[in-house]
């Protein structure tokens, strides 16, 4: 998880009358601009920030936190089934792509070498494979001809990713079923770096199994 990110969607997340709680991280495997960094100092006021050393203790952080649901955003690893079970509403995930096309790794990389036209954004339920869970919400911007860089299109899709939160939160939205037999994930093309965040944000303390990102006070 970087900076930028809690930044924009933790407002986003009380406006809808939740309460976040808490962010468990990997750590990094590389250093990274100061304006990215996430620590004790640049952590939003009242989350814990809790570092992941492997996948395997994700399931004992998120519990110390007790979530009611769990948002994950871009998080290096496959996560346990355990670990994504912790919450009592289950866990949701940010998918930069038009699901299920691009499953996987890296699917802005894959998005620019097939030549689509355009670049999306999912938020869909978790299970135990990869980007197969029941689709809560989706939104796409064009990719632009001066778009050569993935670096390019997370800045233009940033405003994108929260707002499609807003409204997969809504009780009105109902999963899309999800895409597991349909397209298998494929491996990330070595043509670019993906530059999406690290990060799973626990505890949406108030949910209801209507709502996709917590329960309304």
């Amino acid at each position: 998880m970087v900076k930028p990110v809690l930044e924009r969607v933790v407002p986003v997340l009380r406006d809808l009358g939740h309460e976040p709680v808490g962010v468990v991280t990997a750590r990094a495997t590389r250093d990274r601009p100061p304006d990215l960094i996430l620590d004790d100092m640049t952590v939003p006021a009242g989350l814990d920030l809790l570092f992941a050393r492997d996948k395997q203790s994700v399931e004992p952080l998120l519990g110390a936190l007790r979530p009611d649901l769990t948002l994950c955003w871009g998080f290096p690893w496959k996560l346990p089934q355990a670990a994504l079970d912790v919450a009592r509403l289950g866990s949701i995930n940010l998918h930069p792509a038009l699901l299920p096309r691009h499953r996987g790794p890296i699917p802005l990389a894959w998005a620019l070498r097939d030549g689509d036209g355009r670049f999306g954004i999912t938020w869909h339920r978790m299970d135990a494979e990869l980007d197969t869970g029941g689709i809560l919400g989706q939104t796409s911007i064009p990719i632009e001809d001066d778009d050569i860089m993935i670096t390019d299109l997370g800045r233009r899709s940033a405003p994108l990713r929260s707002g499609c939160c807003r409204e997969s939160s809504s009780g009105s939205r109902r999963a899309i079923p999800g895409t597991r037999s349909r397209r298998r994930a494929r491996a990330g093309p070595a043509i670019s770096r993906t530059t999406s965040t690290r990060a799973s944000t626990g505890r949406s303390r108030c949910g209801e199994s209507t709502t996709r990102c917590g329960r309304g006070t």
